[in-house]
């Protein structure tokens, strides 16, 4: 499913449910979003994206072949907060293109 957030001013968040990491418990919920594309993975991507991800509050940063995607999960147990996990996320991201923008950039 995609959502489109007025935090965000390109680009759509994708949710997702996916099985839990034993394949018998509940399902979890992942959100994601596409930070940047076209990006060529680096050791010093890497390395920044360690960086970001330590100070990063409610999602990661990964490297998905040659884009870079901020992801975070919800339990099913926790499906009424999905709302406001889908938007907190949105505000956390929000932020995310200008900075990898300018790293990407540089190089």
């Amino acid at each position: 499913m995609h959502v489109l957030s007025p935090e965000l001013s390109h680009g759509i968040i994708e949710l997702s449910a996916l099985p839990a990491s034993d394949q018998t418990g509940p399902f979890k919920y992942r959100v994601s979003y596409e930070v940047l594309d076209d990006v060529v993975p680096t050791i010093d991507l890497y390395n920044e994206l360690n960086s970001l991800n330590e100070g990063a509050a409610g999602c990661r940063l990964v490297i998905d072949g040659h884009r870079v995607v901020a992801m975070s999960d919800l339990t099913q147990e926790n499906y009424e907060q999905l709302e406001t996990h889908v938007n907190a996320f949105a505000r956390n991201v929000s932020a995310l293109p200008p900075i990898l923008g300018a790293l990407h950039g540089s190089r």
